[in-house]
């Protein structure tokens, strides 16, 4: 919609406000804020008047905001000539012969603001007025609508210019059609010019357009984007008319896979939702996704996560080696046969016809049942079968070690009884050499 720039052009305070009361105080006027900067804010504030004396006139004056702040005071000034209290941007005026007796009042600033709303160009420059306010437009609160928009003047508020952006694509809503300068020549053949308001009440675009019977449609937006199809054929006079504009989106969904770095892995899978969503709230369902739009749905990429909520069954040793479950909910008002009414030929034939559609859906989810039963039954089997296969394979292993064991053992055998007898040998030789010596 493009940037915009909102200008306070005066904040012109009321000359005077009559104080009428029932505590003493004769009426009189109070005036404030002589110019932009010097204004004392709006709302409700309590005068209080003391030590009145009416032989010299002259009283003590406070004045304090709605929280009991106290925003001015004087002591012993005549109260027949203008009084100021307060000072810098807090002051109040006070009227001449305003004030002749002791009291407490309670007192209401007001101010008059007009603002007027422009168009910011993109070399900076301002263009037309778009909207103008007045306060005549606005509550008590300094609170005004206009063209959808609300403006909300705080106390504060100074006269100047302020820039805003207004960021949007053509949203959902109520759009308003003026047809003008409509026309029919000699020839039998229209013409118009036609101009397209937004919710908002701003103008997205004007066109001149030749209606015929077989007129086309006639595209009307701004630089900014903003577009709106008319068919030309439907205009048969000047007026005004209303049209709604509905949400139809063309949806693209990518799955991109992420290592435990999270960095993107190989190139993302799109998943395309061909369809049109006719209503604000549309739905759309792809592969057991949901996707539901609401009406502030605007064009652009978003990312998010998928948890996947099925139930999840291990069926191997392995990493993802796993099977999910999901069932959908096949109540009667999901199948939508909960309010049938065979009490007519047409209200039967719907009947059948939603009951069939029913059975198509629920035989799927048995099927899909069945399916991932057989598949587990099947996996149930080779895991046995693996199993058995572990079993006689550990024996094998197991019978080898003892044969390995038992051969070890007899060797170890054999040498220790060679040894014992060679050193038995051994033992015996020094008793053979005796002998001989003894001969």
């Amino acid at each position: 919609m493009g940037s915009y720039v909102v200008t306070i052009e005066d904040i012109v305070p009321m000359d005077s406000i009559a104080l009428s009361s029932n505590t003493g105080i004769a009426d009189g006027s109070l005036t404030f804020g002589t110019s932009a900067n010097n204004n004392l804010p709006l709302g409700d504030y309590t005068l209080t008047v003391s030590n009145f004396d009416s032989v010299t006139n002259k009283a003590d004056i406070e004045i304090k905001d709605s929280t009991g702040i106290l925003v001015g005071k004087v002591s012993q000034q005549n109260v027949t000539s203008e009084i100021t209290v307060g000072t810098g941007d807090r002051i109040v005026k006070l009227a001449a012969n305003s004030i002749n007796s002791n009291g407490t009042d309670k007192i209401t600033m007001s101010s008059d603001v007009s603002l007027k709303i422009e168009k910011l160009e993109s070399d900076g420059t301002i263009g037309a007025v778009v909207a103008g306010l007045n306060f005549a437009d606005m509550n008590e609160k300094g609170q005004a609508t206009h063209g959808g928009f609300t403006f909300d003047l705080a106390a504060n508020t100074k006269v100047g210019a302020s820039k805003f952006d207004l960021t949007s694509d053509l949203g959902l809503g109520e759009y308003t059609i003026v047809v003008s300068d409509y026309q029919v020549n000699t020839a039998g053949n229209k013409s118009a010019t036609i101009e397209v308001f937004d919710p908002n009440g701003f103008s997205i675009g004007q066109k001149a357009a030749e209606i015929g019977e077989n007129g086309a449609i006639e595209a009307i937006g701004d630089d900014s984007g903003k577009l709106v199809n008319i068919d030309t054929r439907l205009i048969t006079q000047a007026g005004t008319a209303k049209v709604q504009i509905e949400n139809k989106l063309m949806i693209s969904v990518s799955k991109v896979d992420t290592d435990e770095n999270g960095i993107q892995k190989g190139e993302p899978t799109p998943i395309t939702f061909e369809k049109e969503i006719t209503t604000v709230n549309g739905k759309i369902q792809h592969g057991g996704l949901e996707l539901t739009f609401g009406a502030n749905a605007r064009k652009g990429a978003s990312q998010f996560d998928l948890t996947n909520k099925a139930l999840s069954f291990q069926i191997g040793a392995n990493k993802d080696q796993s099977v999910f479950i999901d069932v959908p909910e096949l109540s009667t008002v999901k199948l939508g046969i909960d309010g049938i009414n065979v009490m007519s030929q047409e209200g039967a034939n719907d009947a059948i016809f939603r009951i069939d559609q029913a059975i198509t859906q629920i035989s799927a989810t048995r099927s899909k049942l069945g399916a991932t039963q057989n598949r587990l039954e099947h996996t149930i089997n080779n895991l046995q079968t693996t199993s058995e296969n572990l079993t006689s394979a550990e024996s094998r292993i197991r019978d080898s070690d003892m044969a390995l064991e038992m051969t070890e053992f007899t060797k170890n055998n054999i040498l220790n009884q060679s040894a014992q007898a060679m050193l038995s040998q051994a033992n015996q030789l020094p008793q053979g050499i005796l002998q001989l010596l003894q001969r």
